[in-house]
């Protein structure tokens, strides 16, 4: 059920999957200092990051010089209404451990999942928690292109995004070579970490991702959707991203598929007239971020 590597201890109704080099989480993950042990107390840790719910920072030390994050699985669309963070079955946590691993092993470059903690509400209904090794000094890519200036403010910048559109191509190529199709990728499910004069890109929030051997063009093109619809929901296309920023990128990214290619660019055409419903949407929500 869980990839090799992996041990289960069990703690009244939770279960602990834990990486057997980071077993000693086990004492932190059963004790009452846990964030989600007494939910409305989560006070005795920082939110450090802001996703769908909040995701918790919890420090390795004296154990190693590491951090790690802890994510709270919680439901999006209509459904939140109703069961927010229950779910029916556990399908859905273990299919991110398992892609998660896969994709590591094919070089993605993406968070390490130390453990997986699943606690049993009830009869029927079951919470999760995820916890994974922090990539330090990074941001999620919507906030780092919140941190570059206008082109016309310095020409400078136009490097930079030159080394951003090579970053994700690149990364978002290397995922879909590897036959994994991210269902909810977005500017802030690719995460930013800048070295000296180089940029590295991570990949994250697998829970809803797939794998399969060979992914069709139609689905690289739908995840490249996607994006770009991210992109527009948060503003950045025509801003931050020029439409030759966008042509550059389908450039790099198809390199050496001419079909591909084509389809991403009747892509660029259609996506004005795709788009009206999510903007209709958007706009009566003023759902942004």
């Amino acid at each position: 059920m869980v990839p090799e590597g992996f041990v289960e201890i069990r703690a009244e109704k939770k279960r602990i999957y834990v990486k057997r080099a980071f077993a000693f989480l086990s004492e932190y993950l059963t004790g009452t200092a846990y964030p989600w042990t007494q939910r409305r107390r989560t006070d005795a840790h920082t939110p450090a990051y802001q996703g769908r719910g909040q995701l918790y920072i919890l420090d390795l030390r004296p154990r190693m010089h590491e951090r790690a994050v802890i994510k709270h699985y919680q439901r999006g669309g209509l459904f939140r209404f109703l069961f927010r963070d229950l779910y029916c079955q556990t399908r859905r946590f273990f299919r991110e451990l398992h892609v998660v691993e896969r994709a590591r092993a094919l070089g993605i470059p993406t968070a390490e999942i130390l453990a997986l903690v699943v606690d049993r509400s009830g009869f029927f209904f079951y919470r999760a928690d995820l916890v994974t090794m922090e990539i330090p000094e990074s941001m999620n890519l919507a906030d780092y292109l919140d941190t570059l200036p206008k082109a016309e403010e310095h020409p400078d910048c136009r490097v930079t995004r030159q080394q951003i559109l090579v970053m994700v191509s690149s990364l978002l190529r290397k995922m879909h070579h590897a036959g994994i199709y991210h269902a909810d990728l977005n500017l802030k499910n690719i995460l930013v970490k800048k070295i000296g004069d180089t940029i590295e890109g991570y990949i994250i929030d697998l829970d809803r991702a797939r794998y399969q051997p060979l992914l069709k063009y139609s689905q690289r093109v739908d995840n490249l959707l996607r994006l770009y619809r991210s992109l527009e929901k948060m503003g950045y296309v025509s801003s931050a991203i020029t439409q030759e920023d966008l042509h550059t990128f389908v450039e790099l990214y198809c390199d050496g598929e001419p079909e591909l290619a084509e389809r991403c660019r009747m892509l660029l055409i259609r996506s004005p007239f795709s788009l009206r419903v999510h903007r209709f949407f958007w706009r009566i929500t003023g759902k942004k971020r």
